[in-house]
């Protein structure tokens, strides 16, 4: 056989530049769950992902495993499985001196990827309507929670009607 396996053990995959995702640059302004998740993944690909943290305690995310009704362990695998292969860099966004160091970090990015709620987006600066003058090229998707995006019904709805769930008469 000719030519590298792909897959083998030993391998470094990560940084051999050879992945799909190889050379893109991504801003990672995500916690818990879904937005990691996403960014872990073009990570594995081969993205370079700066995970941007509050300074000194870090993202909340990293204490996942300290809350009920996780079992205990020694290592909060949660974090671990959706933020490996990134590079981290703690910026107090409330900051003036650390907006700075973001917006340079914006106009490095290929992709930032946000997951604030719309009202801390907009507290923080960080906005699709912001960000997109600084990095035109760039690509910033978002992830949040359906039900902050969902209308505020107009009527009472009970919760059997709200999961589709028929009424007993």
């Amino acid at each position: 056989m000719t030519g590298k396996q792909v897959g083998s053990v030993g391998d470094d995959q990560m940084i051999d530049g050879n992945h799909i995702f190889s050379g893109l640059k991504v801003l990672d302004l995500v916690s818990f769950i879904a937005g990691p998740a996403a960014t872990t993944i073009l990570a594995d690909f081969g993205a370079d992902v700066v995970k941007v943290e509050p300074p000194v305690t870090g993202d909340p995310y990293r204490f996942f495993s300290t809350t009920p009704p996780n079992p205990v362990s020694e290592f909060n695998y949660a974090w671990q499985l959706t933020n490996r292969n990134k590079r981290s860099i703690g910026l107090d966004l409330k900051s003036s001196d650390a907006k700075e160091v973001l917006l340079r970090l914006v106009r490095w990015a290929d992709v930032v990827v946000i997951n604030f709620p719309p009202r801390v987006k907009a507290a923080l600066g960080v906005t699709y309507v912001a960000l997109s003058p600084l990095n035109p090229g760039s690509s910033t998707p978002t992830s949040q929670a359906m039900a902050l995006q969902a209308p505020r019904p107009t009527h009472r709805v009970s919760t059997s009607q709200r999961f589709g769930r028929a009424q007993a008469s």
